[in-house]
Protein backbone atom coordinates (compact mmCIF):
# COMPACT_ATOMS: atom_id res chain seq x y z
CA UNK A 1 0.00 0.00 0.00
CA UNK A 2 1.13 3.37 -0.14
CA UNK A 3 -0.05 4.48 -3.76
CA UNK A 4 -1.78 8.13 -4.55
CA UNK A 5 -3.90 8.67 -7.51
CA UNK A 6 -3.27 11.86 -9.68
CA UNK A 7 -5.86 9.87 -12.31
CA UNK A 8 -8.92 10.22 -14.20
CA UNK A 9 -6.84 11.75 -17.08
CA UNK A 10 -9.14 13.08 -19.64
CA UNK A 11 -8.59 9.99 -21.84
CA UNK A 12 -9.66 7.37 -18.88
CA UNK A 13 -12.35 9.93 -17.63
CA UNK A 14 -14.09 9.52 -20.96
CA UNK A 15 -13.67 6.01 -20.72
CA UNK A 16 -15.28 5.66 -17.47
CA UNK A 17 -18.33 8.10 -18.94
CA UNK A 18 -18.67 5.13 -21.78
CA UNK A 19 -18.71 2.73 -19.50
CA UNK A 20 -22.03 4.55 -17.81
CA UNK A 21 -23.23 4.45 -21.45
CA UNK A 22 -23.17 0.63 -22.24
CA UNK A 23 -26.78 -0.65 -22.57
CA UNK A 24 -28.66 -2.51 -19.52
CA UNK A 25 -28.61 -5.95 -21.52
CA UNK A 26 -24.70 -5.85 -21.77
CA UNK A 27 -22.30 -7.66 -19.68
CA UNK A 28 -21.21 -6.09 -16.93
CA UNK A 29 -17.76 -4.56 -17.26
CA UNK A 30 -15.38 -5.76 -14.55
CA UNK A 31 -14.97 -2.59 -13.03
CA UNK A 32 -18.52 -2.20 -12.52
CA UNK A 33 -18.45 -5.47 -11.11
CA UNK A 34 -15.78 -4.36 -8.76
CA UNK A 35 -17.92 -1.26 -6.94
CA UNK A 36 -20.85 -3.72 -6.86
CA UNK A 37 -18.41 -5.49 -4.60
CA UNK A 38 -17.46 -2.36 -2.96
CA UNK A 39 -21.30 -1.47 -2.11
CA UNK A 40 -21.57 -4.91 -1.07
CA UNK A 41 -19.50 -4.72 1.86
CA UNK A 42 -19.64 -0.93 2.80
CA UNK A 43 -21.88 -2.14 5.66
CA UNK A 44 -18.20 -3.40 7.10
CA UNK A 45 -16.33 -0.40 6.90
CA UNK A 46 -16.98 2.89 9.39
CA UNK A 47 -17.97 6.30 7.32
CA UNK A 48 -19.52 9.52 8.88
CA UNK A 49 -21.39 11.33 6.54
CA UNK A 50 -21.14 15.40 4.73
CA UNK A 51 -24.15 17.44 3.05
CA UNK A 52 -28.18 15.99 2.92
CA UNK A 53 -27.97 15.33 -0.67
CA UNK A 54 -30.35 12.43 -1.93
CA UNK A 55 -27.54 11.39 -4.12
CA UNK A 56 -25.09 9.28 -1.79
CA UNK A 57 -20.88 8.94 -2.82
CA UNK A 58 -18.85 7.24 -1.30
CA UNK A 59 -15.03 8.16 -0.83
CA UNK A 60 -12.29 6.89 0.83
CA UNK A 61 -9.48 9.27 1.71
CA UNK A 62 -5.88 9.63 3.59
CA UNK A 63 -5.86 12.49 5.35
CA UNK A 64 -2.12 13.34 4.03
CA UNK A 65 -2.81 12.53 0.39
CA UNK A 66 -2.88 15.41 -1.41
CA UNK A 67 -5.60 14.48 -4.73
CA UNK A 68 -8.14 13.30 -1.56
CA UNK A 69 -7.13 17.17 -1.09
CA UNK A 70 -8.36 17.80 -4.47
CA UNK A 71 -11.26 15.64 -4.36
CA UNK A 72 -12.72 17.59 -1.14
CA UNK A 73 -12.16 20.62 -2.29
CA UNK A 74 -14.13 19.94 -5.82
CA UNK A 75 -17.28 18.12 -3.89
CA UNK A 76 -17.48 21.39 -1.99
CA UNK A 77 -20.25 22.86 -4.75
CA UNK A 78 -22.16 20.01 -4.79
CA UNK A 79 -22.29 19.22 -1.15
CA UNK A 80 -22.87 22.74 0.11
CA UNK A 81 -25.78 22.80 -2.75
CA UNK A 82 -27.70 19.97 -0.83
CA UNK A 83 -27.24 18.13 -3.93
CA UNK A 84 -24.94 15.38 -2.42
CA UNK A 85 -23.99 13.24 0.85
CA UNK A 86 -20.48 12.12 0.74
CA UNK A 87 -19.80 9.36 2.82
CA UNK A 88 -15.91 9.65 3.92
CA UNK A 89 -14.41 6.65 4.44
CA UNK A 90 -11.01 7.11 6.38
CA UNK A 91 -7.83 5.21 5.54
CA UNK A 92 -4.30 6.13 7.28
CA UNK A 93 -1.13 4.25 5.75
CA UNK A 94 0.54 6.58 3.30
CA UNK A 95 2.75 8.56 5.61
CA UNK A 96 3.93 8.17 9.26
CA UNK A 97 1.22 10.81 10.26
CA UNK A 98 -1.32 9.40 8.48
CA UNK A 99 -2.76 6.87 11.36
CA UNK A 100 -2.27 9.37 13.94
CA UNK A 101 -4.63 11.88 11.80
CA UNK A 102 -7.12 9.65 10.90
CA UNK A 103 -7.78 8.88 14.18
CA UNK A 104 -8.26 12.51 15.07
CA UNK A 105 -10.48 12.76 12.71
CA UNK A 106 -12.61 9.69 13.56
CA UNK A 107 -12.55 10.19 17.49
CA UNK A 108 -13.35 13.93 16.73
CA UNK A 109 -16.49 14.80 17.88
CA UNK A 110 -17.81 16.44 14.58
CA UNK A 111 -15.63 14.46 12.39
CA UNK A 112 -16.76 16.70 9.17
CA UNK A 113 -15.67 19.49 11.06
CA UNK A 114 -12.09 17.76 11.65
CA UNK A 115 -12.08 16.58 8.07
CA UNK A 116 -12.53 20.31 7.33
CA UNK A 117 -9.74 21.67 9.44
CA UNK A 118 -7.65 18.76 8.09
CA UNK A 119 -8.66 19.81 4.29
CA UNK A 120 -8.33 23.81 4.79
CA UNK A 121 -5.32 23.70 6.65
CA UNK A 122 -3.35 21.08 4.25
CA UNK A 123 -0.35 21.68 3.22
CA UNK A 124 0.67 24.64 6.19
CA UNK A 125 2.64 21.82 8.90
CA UNK A 126 5.83 23.05 8.40
CA UNK A 127 7.12 19.76 10.05
CA UNK A 128 4.62 17.46 8.28
CA UNK A 129 3.26 18.36 5.02
CA UNK A 130 -0.09 16.97 3.98
CA UNK A 131 -3.40 17.58 6.08
CA UNK A 132 -3.36 20.00 8.85
CA UNK A 133 -5.46 18.20 11.71
CA UNK A 134 -2.73 17.06 14.88
CA UNK A 135 -2.33 13.49 14.21
CA UNK A 136 -3.22 11.86 17.77
CA UNK A 137 -0.46 10.08 19.19
CA UNK A 138 -0.09 6.48 19.87
CA UNK A 139 -1.61 5.58 23.29
CA UNK A 140 -4.50 8.39 22.35
CA UNK A 141 -5.84 6.01 19.50
CA UNK A 142 -8.68 4.06 21.10
CA UNK A 143 -8.68 -0.07 20.15
CA UNK A 144 -12.43 0.60 18.62
CA UNK A 145 -10.70 3.19 16.18
CA UNK A 146 -7.65 1.01 15.39
CA UNK A 147 -10.46 -1.58 14.32
CA UNK A 148 -12.51 1.29 12.56
CA UNK A 149 -9.40 1.89 10.28
CA UNK A 150 -8.55 -1.29 10.17
CA UNK A 151 -12.12 -2.77 8.51
CA UNK A 152 -12.21 0.84 6.22
CA UNK A 153 -8.35 -0.28 4.88
CA UNK A 154 -9.59 -4.11 4.16
CA UNK A 155 -12.41 -2.98 1.86
CA UNK A 156 -9.59 -1.80 -0.56
CA UNK A 157 -6.83 -4.80 0.17
CA UNK A 158 -9.75 -7.43 -0.18
CA UNK A 159 -10.77 -5.89 -3.81
CA UNK A 160 -6.82 -5.75 -4.87
CA UNK A 161 -7.26 -1.24 -4.82
CA UNK A 162 -3.94 0.44 -3.45
CA UNK A 163 -4.71 4.22 -4.19
CA UNK A 164 -6.46 6.96 -2.97
CA UNK A 165 -9.10 8.96 -3.74
CA UNK A 166 -11.28 5.91 -3.97
CA UNK A 167 -14.70 6.99 -5.35
CA UNK A 168 -18.29 4.76 -5.61
CA UNK A 169 -21.93 5.34 -5.54
CA UNK A 170 -25.12 3.32 -7.05
CA UNK A 171 -25.67 4.68 -10.19
CA UNK A 172 -28.80 5.61 -11.76
CA UNK A 173 -29.25 2.26 -13.61
CA UNK A 174 -29.30 0.26 -10.46
CA UNK A 175 -25.23 -0.83 -10.82
CA UNK A 176 -22.33 0.14 -9.02
CA UNK A 177 -20.05 2.59 -10.34
CA UNK A 178 -16.26 3.59 -9.48
CA UNK A 179 -14.16 6.10 -10.17
CA UNK A 180 -10.44 6.59 -8.51
CA UNK A 181 -8.21 10.46 -8.36
CA UNK A 182 -9.51 13.82 -8.91
CA UNK A 183 -11.08 14.50 -11.89
CA UNK A 184 -11.18 17.41 -13.24
CA UNK A 185 -14.43 19.73 -12.65
CA UNK A 186 -16.46 18.89 -15.59
CA UNK A 187 -15.36 15.47 -15.67
CA UNK A 188 -16.47 15.26 -11.97
CA UNK A 189 -20.34 16.96 -13.28
CA UNK A 190 -20.60 13.96 -15.35
CA UNK A 191 -19.69 11.29 -13.24
CA UNK A 192 -22.03 12.78 -10.08
CA UNK A 193 -24.38 13.49 -12.40
CA UNK A 194 -24.60 9.45 -13.19
CA UNK A 195 -25.94 8.58 -9.38
CA UNK A 196 -29.27 7.23 -8.14
CA UNK A 197 -30.92 9.19 -5.88
CA UNK A 198 -32.09 7.39 -2.89
CA UNK A 199 -35.60 8.11 -1.29
CA UNK A 200 -35.82 11.29 1.25
CA UNK A 201 -35.37 9.99 4.48
CA UNK A 202 -37.47 10.81 7.59
CA UNK A 203 -36.09 14.39 8.90
CA UNK A 204 -33.31 14.09 6.07
CA UNK A 205 -30.55 14.71 8.58
CA UNK A 206 -28.04 11.74 8.13
CA UNK A 207 -25.90 13.52 11.11
CA UNK A 208 -21.78 13.87 11.36
CA UNK A 209 -21.16 11.08 13.56
CA UNK A 210 -19.39 8.06 12.76
CA UNK A 211 -21.28 5.30 11.99
CA UNK A 212 -20.91 1.36 10.27
CA UNK A 213 -21.70 1.40 6.75
CA UNK A 214 -25.29 1.31 6.32
CA UNK A 215 -26.50 0.43 2.97
CA UNK A 216 -25.33 0.79 -0.65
Amino acid sequence: MGRILPRPALALAGALLALAALPAGAGMHPTRLLAERLLAEVDDTTWFAEGTGRKVLYVVIDPNCPYCHKLWERLRGPVERGELQVRWIIVGYLTSTSLGKAAAILQAEDPVAALRVNEEDFGFRDEDPGGGIEPLPEEAIRDETRLALAANLALMQNNNLFGVPLAFFRAADGRGFMFEGAPPPDVLKELLSLIDEEPAAPGGDPGAAPRAGSGG
